[in-house]
C-alpha cells in the first residue's frame, strides 16, 4: 500500500479541518480551531488498489506562514493551501504561502 504525506495549509479559521473532514467522512462540519497539529489517515481503494494517504492537519499560520517550511515537513508528497474566501487577509496569507 502506498502511503503518501500529505500538508493541509492555510490562515486560522479557513476551513482546513472542516475539508479534511469532508474527505475522510463526507460531511464538511464547522470545527473549533485546531491548536496542535494533527494527523489524519485517510484511507482508499482506487481502482481495486489499496491507497492511503496521511493528512497533517496544521494550525493556522498568520503570524509566521514560513514556519511550513521547516525541516520535518520535507517529508510530504504535497501542500494543500487553503484559505478563506469571504476573508481577503486569509486570501493574502495563502499567496505568500504559496510563494515561498
Amino acid at each position: 500500500m502506498t502511503d503518501n504525506k500529505i500538508v493541509v495549509v492555510g490562515s486560522p479559521s479557513s476551513g482546513k479541518t472542516s475539508l479534511i473532514g469532508k474527505l475522510k467522512d463526507g460531511n464538511f462540519q464547522e470545527h473549533p480551531a485546531t491548536l496542535f497539529h494533527i494527523v489524519h489517515i485517510c484511507s482508499f481503494d482506487i481502482d481495486g488498489k489499496p491507497f492511503q494517504v496521511s493528512i497533517y492537519d496544521s494550525r493556522g499560520f498568520d503570524n509566521n506562514p514560513g514556519i511550513i517550511f521547516l525541516p520535518q515537513f520535507k517529508q510530504y508528497t504535497a501542500f494543500v493551501v487553503v484559505y478563506d474566501i469571504t476573508n481577503e487577509k486569509s486570501f493574502q496569507s495563502s499567496a505568500l504561502m504559496k510563494s515561498k
